[in-house]
This record gives structure tokens, C-alpha cells and sequence, in this order.
């Protein structure tokens, strides 16, 4: 089975230099996975990982600015296991990594995440900020690198 991040609603992804794809209640990308090249995730009203591992990326080729991602809604997993990763990172000098914000990470759909990734990084130029703005319940790892790392609700990692 392909790994899924099931979109409960997101209001739109904006593709940088790639035709923009607005996204609908119950889409996903092909392979679970969204990718953009600079541009922007807008995930208003949260979303289900399931099977496997799924990725956000918003600079595919690491040769631009990275687009901001933001989960506004409760993200969860409908089976333990499954793996979430948020990139937002980039790297040279004259690029900078987007921001992260997160809201709620719960097992409303049945399980906890179990592994969160999230990177707003660039090793030699700007890197992005991240934000947990709710509480963040996993079963496994939480593995977070950013410029700054704002805290606004309880996080707890397996």
C-alpha cells in the first residue's frame, strides 16, 4: 500500500514556478507526498498520514528559497507507525528556509505520528523558523532544526 496524507481541507498549494494545484477535501498528492519548488502548503483543516512515511517539501531542487508550510488543523495517523516529515529547508547563501507552523499533532484518527521530522534549515544561509502551536502527542521522535524553535503548547515525544 503507498503511503497517503489524506487532506481533510487545505485551501491551496501554490507551486512556485509550477502551475499552482489547488487540493480538495480527501486529495492527496500521487504518492502521498507534497512537493513544491518554493512555493507554499496551506493546510487549514488538518490531515490523516496513512501507511508508511509522507513528506512535505516546499524547495524540491535545494536551489532556491523554500515556501512556508502550515498546519492549521489536527494532524494524526490512522494506523501506529506512520512517519511525518515537514521540509521547508534549503540550502546557499543567498537562500533562505521557510517558516513551520503547527497546530495540533493527536491520535484523532486513530494513532499518534509516530516520527516527526521538521526541518526549516540551511547550513550556510538563512534558515526558517518553526512554531508548535498546540500540543504535539507522538509515539516516537520529534527531530526539529530551525533558526528558532517556539514552543506555544505542551509537546510530548514517545
Amino acid at each position: 500500500m503507498r503511503a497517503s496524507l489524506t487532506v481533510l481541507s487545505l485551501s491551496l498549494v501554490a507551486c512556485g514556478s509550477d502551475p499552482p494545484r489547488a487540493f480538495t477535501e480527501g486529495d492527496s498528492g500521487p504518492d502521498g507526498n507534497v512537493t513544491t519548488d518554493g512555493g507554499k502548503v496551506d493546510l487549514s483543516g488538518g490531515g490523516v498520514v496513512s501507511n508508511s512515511t509522507v513528506l512535505i517539501d516546499t524547495e524540491s531542487g535545494n536551489n532556491s528559497s523554500a515556501g512556508n508550510i502550515t498546519l492549521s488543523g489536527s494532524v494524526s495517523s490512522d494506523a501506529g507507525g506512520q512517519n511525518l516529515t515537514l521540509d521547508a529547508s534549503t540550502s546557499g547563501a543567498a537562500n533562505s528556509g521557510g517558516t513551520i507552523s503547527v497546530a495540533k499533532f493527536d491520535d484523532s484518527a486513530g494513532s499518534n505520528i509516530n516520527h516527526l521530522t521538521v526541518s526549516a534549515a540551511n547550513s550556510t544561509g538563512t534558515a526558517g523558523d518553526v512554531t508548535f502551536n498546540n500540543s504535539a502527542s507522538l509515539d516516537g521522535d520529534l527531530t526539529v532544526s530551525a533558526k528558532t524553535i517556539k514552543l506555544n503548547a505542551s509537546t510530548v515525544a514517545g
